[in-house]
C-alpha cells in the first residue's frame, strides 16, 4: 500500500494534477486506494469470522464427547 500511494503522489506531481500530462490514470486518487484497502479489510474480516467460531464449537465438541 505504501508503494502505491507513494506512486499515486509522484505521478500527481510530475503531472502537475493533469496540467502537463492530462491521463485516466489521473482519475484513480488517493481516496479511492483508501476506499480499495478498506473494503479488503473488511472482507478478510467477514471471511476469517466463520473459520475463528467453527473451530472453537468443534473443540467444545470434542470435549463433550470425550466426558461421556
Amino acid at each position: 500500500m505504501e508503494l502505491q500511494s507513494f506512486f499515486i503522489k509522484t505521478r500527481d506531481e510530475a503531472c502537475e494534477h493533469g496540467e502537463i500530462l492530462q491521463s485516466r490514470a489521473l482519475l484513480y486518487t488517493q481516496s479511492d486506494l483508501m476506499r480499495a484497502v478498506e473494503e479488503v479489510k473488511a472482507q478478510k474480516q467477514l471471511s476469517e469470522q466463520p473459520e475463528e467460531d467453527g473451530g472453537s464449537s468443534s473443540e467444545s465438541r470434542a470435549e463433550g464427547a470425550s466426558t461421556k
